[in-house]
């Protein structure tokens, strides 16, 4: 069974009008549509915005469901100005943005976000942890790239965080010191789960929005990836 993600009901909705044989499905407080896709098992999972929620719900599905294959898809924020609405990132890794240690400073010496350093905290070990796609899972969606007449993919580094930067030198410090495309709120917690679990995943992002050239957020643009996912899944999986 392939599970496909979305956090919000604009992220899933085209995946669910397109289900055949659909079976809606509630399980521990988490949302889920049964179907098919031609012959091919589906499962759609609103998982919900935010690290923890995207967490669960993965593993609700995992623990209910037999996933072979999970696919998160949505929408994201760019944080490189050659970016625009409707690009599709595909993420070959993922860091957690929300992981940091503070510089020093003492009472009334303020704070500096530029002098933060991602980082996660491990026993004896803080390093950062880049979460992988994947290889086998981006080969075969360069394949349908290949076949296709969609423009303007790209294949990166996604930073993920329980935050919505509206800062633009954070934004371009976070892009050019990690080497980040876009940032969202799900694809390292689901690449978390599904690397400890040793399922293939892989996250598809469409750009939504790009604050450092003045592209406002459109929702509509999630309808988009939820289109390439389905040919992709119905041609290639």
């Amino acid at each position: 069974m392939i599970l496909i993600q979305g956090a919000m009901t604009s992220e899933i909705g085209l995946l669910i009008e397109n289900l055949e044989e659909k079976e809606e499905l509630e399980i521990e407080k988490c949302k889920f549509y049964k179907g098919k896709y031609s012959d091919k098992e589906v499962l759609i999972s609103k998982t919900n915005i935010g690290l923890v929620e995207a967490s669960y719900a993965t593993m609700v599905a995992i623990k209910n469901f037999k996933i072979d294959t999970i696919i998160n898809q949505g929408t994201a924020g760019a944080a490189r100005e050659f970016l625009k609405k409707y690009d599709i990132v595909v993420g070959t890794s993922s860091i957690n943005g929300n992981s940091f240690l503070t510089g020093e400073k003492d009472i009334g010496e303020g704070s500096d976000p530029f002098e933060w350093k991602l980082l996660n905290f491990i026993e004896g070990e803080d390093k950062i942890v880049e979460e992988k796609a994947s290889i086998d899972l981006i080969n075969k969606f360069k394949i349908y790239e290949m076949s296709s007449n969609m423009n303007n993919i790209y294949y990166g580094k996604i930073g993920s965080g329980d935050f919505w930067n509206r800062e633009m030198d954070r934004v371009k410090y976070l892009a050019e010191t990690y080497d980040l495309l876009v940032e969202e709120m799900e694809t390292y917690a689901v690449y978390t789960i599904a690397n400890k679990q040793s399922i293939p995943c892989i996250s598809i992002r469409v750009i939504s929005d790009n604050a450092l050239t003045g592209e406002s957020f459109d929702k509509e643009t999630g309808k988009y990836s939820q289109e390439k996912v389905i040919e992709f899944v119905k041609e290639y999986m």
